[in-house]
């Protein structure tokens, strides 16, 4: 069953006065320099792969205050599909945020199917802790970002089945609005009415009903 995440694992929590926070900020700083092309936006990196279409990595802190660990989301975003889904959070292109993403994955899950916490610890341990999540990107994450600049990149694996924990708690009318917005209309609309199928007699019809209209 499809599920929206937006309520989900990954959400941004603000810390203001946290002084984990000003340690991450200068953690990410220091892991950019692996990801040629793309933008430090505080605690996120973020790159604007298509019109519209966003990639962000962000870093996050455990909620607790007396943890001093964090963890890795990797999302997709795409700007020209808000109209469609009104509910859900807009991105903020000025501040890029894991949490308007409407495709999620945390990078545990990418390595072996599990959440993965790691220790921010103090500065003198960055370069071993950045050369390690330097190479965890580059061998686990950046293969996948690299097929799914494009919309026709990440329907073509939606559809085939790769890169399946990607997709694993996204909602399948992310696909349709996709595909329809690379001209794929017939499979488009063919999604859509499997996801209004599905959500029969449940309380999410009334949503997936009207978001098949509105990819008519």
């Amino acid at each position: 069953m499809s599920k929206n995440m937006h309520d989900g694992v990954g959400t941004p929590r603000e810390m203001v006065g946290d002084p984990r926070r000003s340690l991450l900020d200068g953690f990410v700083r220091a892991v950019s320099p692996c990801m040629t092309g793309w933008t430090v936006y505080g605690a996120a990196v973020a790159r604007e792969s298509e019109s519209d279409l966003w990639q962000i990595v962000d870093f996050q802190l455990d909620k607790s205050v007396t943890s001093w660990q964090f963890t890795v989301n990797l999302g997709l975003h795409d700007a020209a599909l808000e109209t469609v889904f009104p509910e859900w959070p807009r991105l903020n292109t000025r501040k890029p945020s894991i949490g308007a993403c409407q495709i999620r994955v945390r990078l545990g899950e990418l390595i072996d199917g599990r959440d993965r916490w790691w220790p921010l610890g103090s500065e003198a341990a960055f370069e071993t802790l950045r050369s390690e999540l330097c190479s965890t990107l580059a061998k686990v994450a950046t293969p996948d970002l690299e097929r799914f600049r494009s919309r026709q990149g990440i329907a073509d694996a939606w559809m085939g089945g790769s890169g399946s924990r990607w997709f694993a708690m996204s909602n399948r009318m992310v696909l349709a609005g996709l595909l329809k917005q690379v001209g794929r209309k017939a499979q488009a609309t063919d999604v859509a009415a499997a996801e209004v199928a599905e959500s029969a007699d449940s309380p999410r019809e009334p949503w997936a009903r009207t978001v098949a209209a509105r990819l008519k």
